[in-house]
């Protein structure tokens, strides 16, 4: 049976949302993020402790790289090879309290000609260093907050890039444990447990694929039980049949050793033993046919159906065939024909086997002074007849080796149909239907 799949509970929608709520996670976590460095910062913020600290750590650097170098206050090639290999660093020299180096000024040759004083600010910070031509001062003023800021930046979003991982994991988790079952109940199948019922587990595609899973291991189970009833089956028929053969043949050797031996009493017992080998002789006959046409029909997987026709064409002339040939062996034949409006899809030649096979079972075991019924049924999709007739007290159990009704059976459902027998006190009927188109 198909599982019918909510466009909710579709996988690609619940995806969907899942997605949209780990962006939405992920945007949350940046922006508490974003919030709680922007507070960092501050707090570490110019005139703080890292402020201080990394200013520090730049002017002891400037202080051994003048003392190595050998560098003067006026050697500006030097000192703007300093301040390129500290960029977040911005640095001016004063000498005599006259301004003689800029980092961010590109003229620095004009800087003493223009004489500019050294302004002491408040928010600058002012050290004293000891140049080869002398002690100058030094302001520096370095950007360490945009490293931090920067830092800050690419941790919250790395940390946002976590969350929406976190969150898109742990929404696929019961997803992905959910396939790895399926994964594992389909090994157990592999094994050939076919009892095993798969889980199924929401109402999405996994569980439309598991539900599909399930009804194909019934399907196949049962396809699998049909076959083993099949073979089970045709073996006791074969069995059943063999047995039946033995009995004339244990016969007929003991007449054709009456006949060999010569040991008949005289010519009316000669006969006899004729006549008995001729009627075990069709009695083998009759036997090895059936036995042939049920293993043909056993091997027979597929059956190709004819053309639809008019249900009336199919039947009627077939029938009017049977009732003659029953009449003729002293049968009264009762009839209750009706039309059917429809057409049938069959396999002309299993029809004419089914009307010979039904012929045949009512000549042998039908009780002939009680009439034979065959009447029309008709239901909306489907439409057959019921023959019925009493049944004949058997002179031996292995004259009726049920052979020919198994046939029957075999060729209706062969060619989409049902076939029902139904046996009640001394009378015996069989329904045949055909599906109507």
């Amino acid at each position: 049976m198909k599982r019918e799949i909510s466009k909710r509970n579709s996988i690609y929608v619940r995806l969907l949302k899942l997605l949209a709520l780990a962006v939405a996670a992920a945007a949350v976590s940046f922006f508490l993020l974003w919030h709680a460095g922007r507070a960092v910062i501050h707090v570490f913020g110019r005139g703080g402790v890292y402020w201080e600290q990394a200013n520090e750590r730049y002017i002891e650097d400037l202080r051994q790289y003048v003392k190595d170098e050998k560098v003067s206050s006026s050697d500006t090639e030097k000192l703007t090879l300093w301040v390129k290999r500290h960029k977040p660093v911005s640095l001016q020299v004063y000498k005599d309290d006259i301004l003689v180096y800029d980092s961010a000024y590109p003229f620095y040759d004009r800087l003493k000609e223009e004489n500019i004083h050294v302004d002491y600010y408040d928010w600058a910070t002012y050290y004293e260093i000891e140049f080869s031509d002398g002690q100058g001062v030094a302001a520096m003023q370095g950007f360490h907050l945009y490293q931090l800021y920067n830092a800050f930046v690419i941790s919250e979003i790395v940390l946002s890039f976590l969350v929406f991982v976190a969150v898109v994991m742990f929404g696929i988790r019961s997803t992905m444990r959910y396939i790895r079952t399926l994964s594992e109940e389909i090994e157990i199948l592999e094994g050939g447990n076919l009892d095993y019922v798969i889980t199924v587990e929401g109402n999405d595609e996994l569980s439309a694929l598991a539900q599909g899973l399930n009804d194909m291991r019934v399907s196949f189970r049962e396809q699998v039980e049909k076959e083993a009833r099949l073979v089970n089956g045709h073996k006791k028929m074969v069995t059943a049949l063999s047995h039946d053969l033995r009995t004339p043949m244990t016969s007929l050797l003991i007449y054709s050793e009456i006949l060999g031996s010569r040991k008949y009493k005289d010519e009316r017992q000669f006969w006899e033993c004729v006549d008995k080998i001729a009627e075990k002789t069709r009695r083998l006959k009759h036997l090895t046919d059936h036995l042939f046409e049920y293993s043909l029909l056993s091997e027979e997987s597929e059956v190709e159906l004819e053309a639809p026709a008019e249900f009336r064409d199919i039947f009627y002339d077939l029938l009017s065939e049977m009732c003659g040939c029953l009449e003729q062996k002293g049968f009264q034949v009762k009839t209750s024909l009706t039309g059917v409006e429809g057409k049938a899809a069959v396999n002309s030649e299993y029809v004419m086997r089914i009307c010979d096979n039904i012929t045949s079972n009512i000549l042998k075991y039908a009780e002939p002074s009680q009439p034979v019924n065959i009447e029309t049924i008709c239901y909306d999709t489907e439409a057959g007849f019921l023959f019925r007739n009493q049944k004949r007290k058997l002179e031996r159990k292995e004259d009726s080796s049920q052979i020919g009704v198994q046939n029957i059976i075999s060729m209706v459902e062969k060619m989409k149909g049902r076939c029902e027998v139904t046996e009640e006190g001394e009378w015996y009927e069989i329904r045949v239907l055909f599906p109507l188109v």
